[in-house]
């Protein structure tokens, strides 16, 4: 009985310890999201985040990246990858566009060697813009010989949204100056009726000024 509570607890132990080696690969998009009718560029880049990965990549392993991005489209994809980190050298990947551009397929056709922490691999497309918000997706699919860890298909969320959504969101919030430049350019006469008060019909783009009004907290419709 003890020796086969032993055997347990050594496959265990060595089953831990290939997990631990395998290759996490983090996936980050640049830019962090999409803006309708204007972005027409996008940088996926694929990283071990493992930091104590020892897990060999080899010859003839294959990533291929898909992408839902609303209406969004490739139109190409540089065959000139960008390498992170001391482990990889120039032509140990390549671009594959036999199939076509979607999905996108890397080949690593280098030496085998151990993808090491905070090594890289970064792509660069270009894209036709998509024309409505959405929930997008670049999902990334992985070897499954067990050297690569999670699941097969791996999923990382990006966002399509307006132009004024990037330029206002939370983390880009107007300061004081921001709101009184925006007071006084509409302070002008045109805007404002016979008793002195905002007249948003006069606006040209009165829906993006009352959205910008609500977003500051200010009140625009005040002399």
């Amino acid at each position: 009985m003890l020796i086969q509570y032993s055997r347990i607890f050594l496959l265990t132990a060595l089953c831990c310890a290939c997990l631990n080696a395998q290759i996490q690969l983090g996936v980050v998009t640049s830019p962090s999201s999409l803006q309708i009718d204007a972005s027409s560029g996008l940088v996926i880049s694929l990283t071990n985040t493992n930091p104590y990965a020892n897990t060999p990549v080899r010859q003839g392993d294959v990533l291929r990246l898909y992408l839902a991005l609303a209406d969004a489209s490739i139109s190409s994809v540089s065959p000139n990858l960008i390498l992170g980190g001391s482990a990889f050298k120039s032509g140990d990947w390549a671009v594959d566009t036999s199939a076509g551009l979607d999905p996108v397929t890397l080949v690593y056709q280098g030496a085998d060697q151990v993808w090491l922490a905070l090594a890289s691999v970064t792509v660069s497309l270009q894209i036709s813009p998509p024309s409505y918000s959405a929930v997008g997706l670049v999902v990334l699919r992985i070897p499954t010989d067990g050297r690569y860890a999670g699941n097969e298909w791996q999923i990382n969320p990006i966002n399509v949204v307006a132009a004024a959504c990037c330029l206002w969101g939370r983390q880009a919030r107007p300061d004081r100056q921001a709101r009184r430049a925006l007071r006084v350019s509409l302070a002008q006469p045109a805007l404002r009726d016979r008793r002195g008060r905002l007249d948003l019909r006069a606006f040209p783009a009165r829906r993006a000024c009352l959205a910008r009004s609500r977003f500051m907290g200010t009140d625009l419709t005040a002399r």
